[in-house]
């Protein structure tokens, strides 16, 4: 197939559209958004390293005190680690909240805040939450367990444990 060309007549020149610095730009915008999603895969590939999640929450009546919840670390690195693991109570939004005292406790029950994890392993955890004489009833709990690697810098994930507080001396 012969292409067709314009042919402008003798002495006229004929316009010709300046693209280059459109396709510049154009080139420039799609490299800059690249860059981006390479950026944002990369830090969601960081954060992704280490979840925590609950397994079971505590099956106990919500007037008992003392409450035993199965958590778990889950490692999606490609080498075990070593995971320092720290909670504290944090604000519940706009709900009313108070403190309850917790431990963290390994798989055999015992205090720890350490854990030691598999690549692409798990460690089931327990974080056991008690009522003490500063407890507000008829409050929430928030508590926000962070995970941190074993130097201690900033967290890697963290989880947020809410358990409500009712007033057991008003129980029908």
């Amino acid at each position: 197939m012969k292409e067709k060309y314009f042919i402008p007549a003798k002495g006229i020149k004929a316009a010709q559209p300046n693209f280059q610095f459109s396709k510049q730009i154009r080139v420039g915008k799609t490299s800059s958004l690249l860059t981006l999603v390479f950026i944002m895969l990369f830090t969601a590939t960081a954060w992704s390293q280490v979840e925590i999640t609950l397994v079971n929450r505590s099956e106990k009546s919500i007037y008992t005190p003392v409450h035993l919840h199965e958590l778990k670390i889950q490692n999606n690195s490609g080498q075990t680690q070593q995971y320092v693991l720290q909670a504290e109570t944090t604000n519940c939004g706009k709900k009313a909240y108070s403190d309850l005292d917790f431990r963290i406790l390994n798989q055999q029950q015992t205090e720890t805040n350490t854990f030691s994890v598999p690549a692409g392993a798990s460690v089931t955890f327990y974080v056991e939450t008690k009522e003490s004489v500063r407890t507000k009833k008829n409050t929430w709990n928030c508590l926000e367990i962070k995970a941190l690697s074993s130097s201690g810098a900033n967290p890697l994930t963290s989880f947020v444990l809410k358990s409500f507080i009712p007033d057991s001396s008003k129980t029908e």
